[in-house]
């Protein structure tokens, strides 16, 4: 078992990715082209075996959107389910600072809209899960939830069977006692721009 981070461009933002599974390394015969065990390795490894699980758990964080704040939780929920199933997360567009966050827009914007950050993971989904994943559980916490029950309804994606929210914010989020407060705030934010 191991925990990966990675950077990966998701529709054109970088966004940093966690990855809980089981290591599987990957060695290529540079002379023949074919899997080895003798040879240097290709790729330091490979975080979903596409024989070992069918399923994989995607974790969509609330705000701030950093997905390393939830990697005790990824160990807990992968260790639950006796280490054969992959727990992916994916961190929120422009919430992660990297040195290239200044230059980036977000369809044309300079801050990722809540409906980018639907597109976003949709995107994610589409380009980044192996093919051979055919169940998928999105467990979004706080506005991840949202984000999860958006990305299921507006997704053509099959492999999606179930969403589960933690602490979910799901509607009437500009009514709260804290979006009465911010969303003044994030309007005149966005007027600046």
């Amino acid at each position: 078992m191991a925990f990966h981070y990675e950077w990966a461009t998701v529709r054109g933002a970088r966004t940093l990715l966690m990855k809980v599974a089981k290591v599987v390394e990957v060695y290529r015969d540079p002379v023949n082209a074919e899997l080895s065990v003798n040879a240097e390795p290709e790729v330091d490894a490979l975080w979903s075996n596409p024989t070992d699980s069918k399923r994989m758990l995607l974790l969509i964080p609330g705000n701030p959107g950093c997905i390393n704040y939830y990697q005790e939780f990824a160990l807990a929920l992968w260790r639950s389910l006796g280490g054969t199933v992959p727990v992916w997360g994916i961190s929120h567009a422009g919430h992660v600072f990297h040195d290239k966050l200044k230059q980036e827009t977000f369809d044309g914007n300079a801050y990722p809209t809540l409906q980018f950050q639907v597109d976003h993971k949709r995107w994610f989904l589409d380009h980044y899960v192996p093919p051979h994943v055919e169940h998928i559980t999105i467990i979004g916490h706080s506005i991840g939830s949202y984000i999860a029950l958006q990305m299921a309804k507006q997704s053509k994606d099959p492999r999606i069977n179930h969403v589960i929210g933690l602490f979910p914010t799901i509607e009437r989020m500009a009514l709260t006692p804290h979006g009465r407060i911010y969303t003044p705030v994030f309007k005149y934010m966005n007027c600046l721009t």
